[in-house]
Formats: structure tokens, sequence, C-alpha cells
């Protein structure tokens, strides 16, 4: 029985998520253990196109979303219940989005794990460079210590950053995260980095810089007010900075292989990319 015919065995739909269903979302990405907060959807809901696989009761199952930064686009957020792996629900959503971006002619991007890459790998994607994700574990500081300041006021600069390295905008998305109440965004003289909430860490990045020497000394006086759990998604060649990282507490979890299907070639991965905002975001 092909993915189709099983879905439609077991009564099972696809749609989009839409504005509001933020909660069904945040369960599946819950249930993975993936940093994701109700913000993180609410922005999806109101900028990408996500798609759904549903029960006949209405439940989600399944999620994959589409991004757009025109003129290329970011999929992420492909998730399926434990229940319901191995049924053909990513590569049905995926499929989704897929026609979306050709409709549109967008080039894609994700950020894959090791096990999906080979999947993508046979719908067209193909690799552009290696991230690696590190994580600090909350250090024994007091709960009342002073965080990291940071300022709304360089926003313009982290979008015009950030446009230069990738290529293409990603305004609206960076001005959002950038304003959220848990926030904050740091600049010491050309480096600048995003923090900003997550479920189960806060999140490290984007983090921009000329070298990693900077990249370092800014991350320094980032940490320096920040006792909590942190995770941060490294390009994977700065080996300067992976290795300051790791001497100031972190530790290797796990590989993404950044990929690309279309006609640009290498988003984010400029000399002055040392870091990205998760792998939803890219």
């Amino acid at each position: 029985m092909g993915a189709t015919e099983a879905m439609a065995a077991d009564g099972i739909s696809l749609s989009r998520l839409q504005s509001g269903e933020e909660a069904a979302g945040l369960a599946l990405s819950d249930a993975a253990g993936w940093n994701q907060t109700a913000d993180d959807w609410r922005l999806f809901l109101a900028m990408a196109d996500v798609f759904a696989a549903r029960l006949p009761d209405g439940r989600v199952v399944a999620t994959a979303a589409l991004l757009p930064y025109p003129p290329a686009a970011w999929i992420s957020l492909v998730l399926v219940h434990a229940d319901w792996r191995r049924r053909g629900l990513a590569t049905a959503l995926m499929a989704r989005c897929l026609e979306v971006a050709d409709a549109r002619a967008l080039t894609c991007w994700l950020d894959a794990t090791p096990a999906g890459a080979t999947v993508y790998e046979q719908l067209g994607f193909r690799a552009a460079g290696d991230i690696i994700r590190l994580r600090r574990k909350p250090e024994s500081v007091p709960p009342d210590a002073p965080q990291s300041a940071g300022g709304a006021g360089d926003i313009p600069a982290f979008v015009a950053a950030d446009e230069a390295i990738f290529g293409f905008s990603r305004a609206t998305v960076l001005t959002e995260m950038a304003g959220r109440a848990g926030s904050r965004l740091h600049r010491q003289g050309e480096a600048i980095a995003l923090l900003r909430d997550g479920r189960k860490a806060l999140q490290l990045g984007p983090l921009y810089a000329p070298d990693e020497a900077r990249a370092a000394a800014l991350v320094d006086s980032i940490l320096a007010g920040e006792p909590g759990e942190l995770v941060i998604d490294l390009a994977a060649d700065r080996d300067a900075l992976r290795g300051h990282l790791i001497a100031r507490g972190f530790v290797e979890e796990r590989p993404f292989l950044r990929m690309v299907r279309g006609a640009q070639d290498l988003a984010g991965f400029g000399s002055e990319f040392m870091a990205g905002a998760g792998p939803e975001y890219g």
C-alpha cells in the first residue's frame, strides 16, 4: 500500500494549519523535545505556509512549513507524532511545501538532521554546509543575577548584516524575533547577535562578526550576564570559536546539514556568518 492509500485508509487529510492553532504545532514540537515557543508557532502561522496532517477528529499529527524569504524560502518544522511515523506523512507534507515553492520560483533551504538528509537528497536537495549545535547547561548563579543588556536600536544594523550575508531579506522575521519580550540584541563593534527565549533553552544566534575573535568577545560579554541554559547553532568550520565555546562549558550536541534545492548556492556561509537562528529559521 502506498503512502496516499495508507493515509486514505487512516482517514488522514492534509490541510493548512490556521492562525490560532499554534497549540497543535507546539504540542508536536514539545513532544519531539524541540526548542520552539508559542511565539515561534504564531510567527509561522502569520508569515509562512504551514501544512498539517489531520486525523478524522481534526487532531494534528504532522506538520511541515515553508517560510518565504523571496527569492528563497526555508523549510522546517517537519514534525510527525511518534504514533504516526513511517506512513509517508512527512514526505507528503514536504511535497506540498515544494509545490508552493516551485509555483513561486523560490530556492528552498533547510537544516537537516543526518537521518533527514538522505530523504531530502531524494527530493532534489544538495549539501551546502555543516552546522553543529552546542549546548551549555545552566550555571550555578543566583537567580537574581543581572541579565545581559541588549538594544532594540540595533535592529536595522542586524537586518542589514543578515541580508549582506544571506543575499536575501529576512527583515520581517528578524524584526519580529528581535522585538519579542524575551529577546535581547547585542552589539559590540561590528559583531552582532540575537539572544531569544526558547522552550528548552535560550537560543544564541544569529551571530555575525568580521572574525572569530570578535565573535568570541561578544559571546563572552553575553555569557557574563546569562546563567541559564543556552544553545547555539555554529558554522562547523569555525574551529577557534567552537573551541572557545567548549572552554566555556558548551558541549557538542548534534550536527545539522544545511541543504539547498534551486538556483542559489551558499546562503549564510559568508565569512561573517558564525551561527544561525535555529534550524526552523536558518
